[in-house]
């Protein structure tokens, strides 16, 4: 995943998984990575039990992670520790977005959804039988959530 971070950098995740004839294999390299405007990279975390990030959100100084492989949402606070939040009823999670209304948007191949998490920490299904839905985009301006659906080489656009 990517996400725009401070003074016009962004927040790359590397899900620490490599393509095999087999599917994907676990590469040992789950990491956060921060990335400059001139170009320049650091690692915010590297940590083999990170779960295989992929979606993440830059949010007041908190990263909110969705891990492909364990299934979690969680976040690093501004210290650098890790926060849990609520787990989602499907794992093998992709996109993520933070709404204007505080909720956050997660898709996941597992359950081939899109989840609402509420700042009630209670989920809801937005989307059901999406077929591997993969990272998802918004469109502010006429409020419609974007679903690549990764097995199918389509879009799918649902009305929020």
């Amino acid at each position: 995943g990517i996400t725009p971070g401070e003074n016009n950098s962004v927040y790359v995740t590397d899900s620490g998984l490599n393509g095999a004839d087999s599917g994907l294999v676990p590469s040992g390299t789950d990491a956060i990575h921060q990335v400059s405007a001139s170009g320049k990279y650091r690692t915010i975390v590297k940590d083999g039990n990170m779960g295989h990030p992929n979606g993440i959100i830059s949010h007041e100084n908190t990263l909110v992670v969705a891990t492909f492989g364990s299934g979690e949402v969680y976040y690093y606070d501004e210290m650098g520790n890790r926060n849990p939040l609520p787990v989602p009823p499907g794992g093998s999670l992709d996109g993520l977005l933070r709404m204007d209304d505080g909720s956050y948007l997660i898709s996941s191949w597992g359950s081939s959804a899109i989840y609402r998490l509420g700042s009630d920490g209670v989920y809801s299904i937005v989307a059901a039988s999406l077929d591997a839905p993969a990272d998802i985009g918004y469109d502010t301006k006429r409020k419609r959530v974007l679903v690549p659906l990764f097995n199918e080489d389509k879009v799918v656009i649902l009305s929020i």
